[in-house]
């Protein structure tokens, strides 16, 4: 692949300087190591289900400490609505180690929080970096994490793995079907908006939908259509040939991949399972409603109005009430203020690439879209990291953190030769 164009240096304005070539692979080992692991759920799939030797908190610390220590002399480029996303999971921990209000056996703990705050910060300080120098490794981790993920739920549909919570859905190490499709959809979206190559794309495009459909999630699929819509519009003009031979091949793979599915459905003796094939393939949109959904965001909408100031405590929307809603669980949790400070980011995000950069929509509107259908996005690797990316790229003076200062003597002026001594 070739080496991506380097963005202005934030302090110069000038190119970035050249890289040296350890570094720059030292600092792409540990941020794809840092990505893949999270983004996919394997690090605490493999500590709780296959006694992994290291616990994710050890793990995160460990790498996250190397990838920063790496990253700080390198002058990361922190935007502004970065150090909000930062700001949001802060006041989370502030709440749940000086507050706990919930105190959930289920309820995420003050180590949870501080590895989700630790590695958001070593992804921003990451991308800072890499979007200067080289985007490669930004394009591995996100093709690495929905490939992680999709080949775990091709295994899971072949009956090779269980790993679902639910019976009959794929969903990988994530163990639940609608983050799987939605953390592949994510990183698609990362990935469609940094790669360059155009049936690079579709193919990551198609493989995408194969593996979300497996996991029958209505949501995850609204959440794959919203990128792939997006990017269809953006290249509509300049690929328009191309957009129609890849829709033909798409097309051609993609029905057995439907029709294996609605086998499935078919001989199942789970209801569930045979109406959300007709929601998603069957274009039957009533079927994308479910009335269980509708009560559980009716009942937390009812607990959010017994304390809409201050909440009840992080934890109470996700483990106490489900409400399948994101402002409604940030509501239960932090309370008015919280919301207002989780809307004004996606706000943000919406406007600086509306503005900036049209293409990132591709990465920001599907965070939004998001948010009826699930109470755990702000717990998703994948949805932050969207979200930075987007941020960074959209970022017209963003906050340069410098470890290290580099003295330099001042010009002399040219004089005459004969005023020189």
């Amino acid at each position: 692949m070739p080496a991506s164009p380097a963005m202005p240096d934030p302090v110069t304005g000038g190119p970035a300087p050249a890289l040296a070539r350890w570094r720059l692979l030292a600092v792409a080992f540990f941020h794809i190591l840092l990505v893949v692991p999270y983004a996919t759920g394997a690090l605490s799939w493999f500590y709780w289900r296959a006694n992994f030797p290291l616990r994710p908190a050890l793990f995160m610390g460990v790498v996250g400490t190397m990838n920063l220590l790496l990253l700080l002399p390198l002058k990361p480029a922190i935007s502004r609505t970065t150090l909000a996303i930062l700001l949001f999971i802060l006041v989370e921990l502030l709440d749940v180690a000086f507050l706990g209000r919930c105190t959930h056996e289920e309820a995420p703990g003050p180590l949870n929080i501080i590895a989700v705050l630790f590695v958001t910060l070593s992804m921003a300080a990451g991308v800072g970096v890499l979007l200067k120098y080289d985007r490669r490794p930004i394009l591995i981790a996100a093709a690495g994490s929905f490939l992680v993920n999709g080949l775990c739920n091709i295994a899971e549909f072949l009956g090779l793995v269980h790993m679902s919570t639910v019976p009959g859905r794929a969903a990988g190490f994530l163990e639940d079907a609608n983050g799987s499709a939605m953390a592949i959809s994510f990183m698609l979206a990362v990935f469609l908006r940094l790669n360059t190559r155009f049936w690079l794309k579709i193919a990551a495009i198609a493989f995408a939908f194969a593996t979300v459909a497996l996991t029958f999630s209505r949501s995850g699929f609204l959440c794959w259509a919203s990128v792939v819509g997006l990017f269809v519009v953006f290249n509509f003009r300049e690929h328009f040939r191309r957009l129609v031979m890849a829709a033909g091949i798409c097309i051609a793979l993609g029905v057995p991949v439907v029709g294996l599915l609605a086998a499935k459905a078919a001989t199942s003796d789970d209801v569930e399972l045979r109406s959300r094939v007709d929601a998603i393939f069957g274009g039957e949109g009533g079927k994308m409603k479910s009335s269980e959904r509708l009560k559980d965001v009716s009942d937390g909408w009812n607990a959010v109005l017994d304390s809409p100031v201050i909440g009840h405590g992080m934890g109470t929307g996700t483990v106490v009430w489900r409400p399948h809603n994101q402002v409604v669980s940030t509501w239960l949790n932090l309370g008015i203020g919280a919301v207002l400070w989780y809307l004004g980011i996606l706000v943000s995000l919406l406007g600086k690439a509306i503005l900036r950069d049209r293409y990132c929509l591709i990465c920001v509107v599907p965070l939004v879209l998001m948010i009826p259908f699930s109470q755990i996005l702000v717990e998703f690797t994948a949805y932050w990291y969207a979200a930075i990316v987007a941020a960074t790229l959209t970022s017209s003076s963003p906050f340069v953190f410098t470890l290290f200062t580099r003295r330099t003597a001042a010009p002399q002026p040219h004089l005459p030769h004969a005023y020189t001594a």
